[in-house]
C-alpha cells in the first residue's frame, strides 16, 4: 500500500508502556474493589508495598 507510514522501536516502546499504564489504572482498581470490598484500600498499601520491596530486590 503506497504512502504507508511506520513507527519507530522508540514509539511502539512509548505506545505499550501508555497503553499498560492506562489500563491497569482503569481496569486494576474496579476489580480490587470487587473481590476486597471495604478492605480495597488494604490491599492496595499491600500491593504497592510488595511492589516496592520487590524492585528493591533487583
Amino acid at each position: 500500500m503506497p504512502g504507508q507510514i511506520k513507527i519507530s522501536a522508540r514509539q511502539l516502546l512509548v505506545l505499550t508502556i501508555l497503553f499498560t499504564i492506562g489500563s491497569t489504572i482503569l481496569i486494576i482498581p474496579s476489580g480490587m474493589a470487587l473481590v476486597a470490598k471495604q478492605d480495597a484500600w488494604i490491599a492496595t498499601l499491600v500491593g504497592v508495598g510488595s511492589g516496592l520491596s520487590f524492585l528493591r530486590l533487583l
